[in-house]
C-alpha cells in the first residue's frame, strides 16, 4: 500500500483491476490516492522489486501504477497472514486480540474480534475465583467464533484474487449488470451472508 498521486480521477470511490494471481485497488477522500497491490507469491518476499517484479506485463494502468510505488516514500509491504496460536494462555499470562488471534485484512475482521474478546475476557474475571478456569473460559467460547472469522478470510482472499481469468471475467459481469438486476437487494444480501455468519458467531 502506498500513496501517490490520484491521477486516476477518484474522488470518495475505490476502482479494482485483477488478473490471475494479482489485484490492483486504489482509493481517494478528496485528496491523494491510496493504492494497494495483492498478488500470490511462493517465496513471501517483498519490497518494490518484488512487487514490481509480480505487476510486470499487467494491463490497465498498472505500468503508471507500478513507476508511482517505485518512487513512494510510504509503501507498506506486508503478507496477508493469519495468528493462530494453539493456545491463548499461560499461568497468569493471557493473550489478546491479534496476539491470540489476528486474522487476515481480507477478512476486516480484526477490530471486531480484539474488542468481541475483550468483553468475553472481562466477563469471564468478573465472576473472581481462579484466573485458569476465566481463562479457558473465555478461550473456549471465543475458539468457534475465531474459527468462523478465519475461514472467512481465507474464502475472501480467493475472492479477492481469483486464479482464473474466467472466475474474474464472471465477477466483473455479475458488477457491471448488478444495478439491472430485478431482485439485487436479494443477491447483495446473499454476497455479504458468509460475512453476517462470520461476524455474529457468538452471542454477547
Amino acid at each position: 500500500i502506498f500513496t501517490t498521486e490520484n491521477t486516476l480521477g477518484i474522488d470518495r470511490e475505490e476502482v479494482m483491476y485483477s488478473e490471475p494471481g494479482r489485484l490492483i485497488f486504489a482509493y481517494a477522500m478528496g485528496g491523494p490516492a491510496r493504492v494497494g497491490m495483492i498478488f500470490a507469491s511462493e517465496t513471501g518476499e517483498g519490497g518494490k522489486k518484488a512487487v514490481a517484479e509480480a505487476f510486470r506485463g499487467g494491463g490497465w494502468r498498472t505500468a503508471e501504477l507500478v513507476a508511482a510505488m517505485q518512487k513512494a516514500d510510504d509503501l507498506y509491504f506486508d503478507s496477508l497472514s493469519q495468528v493462530e496460536a494453539p493456545r491463548w494462555s499461560s499461568g497468569r499470562v493471557v493473550l489478546l486480540g491479534d496476539a491470540a488471534h489476528c486474522p487476515s485484512p481480507a477478512s476486516g475482521q480484526g477490530t471486531s474480534l480484539a474488542l468481541v474478546g475483550a468483553h468475553v475476557l472481562a466477563e469471564s474475571l468478573a465472576g473472581g475465583g481462579d484466573h485458569a478456569a476465566a481463562f479457558a473460559a473465555y478461550e473456549s467460547r471465543m475458539r468457534p467464533y475465531v474459527a468462523k472469522n478465519m475461514e472467512f478470510g481465507r474464502r475472501m482472499i480467493k475472492d479477492m484474487v481469483p486464479g482464473g481469468r474466467f472466475t474474474i471475467a464472471f465477477r466483473n459481469y455479475g458488477m457491471r449488470t448488478l444495478k439491472f438486476h430485478p431482485r439485487k437487494e436479494q443477491v447483495i444480501e446473499k454476497v455479504l451472508a458468509p460475512l453476517h455468519e462470520a461476524a455474529n458467531a457468538i452471542a454477547i
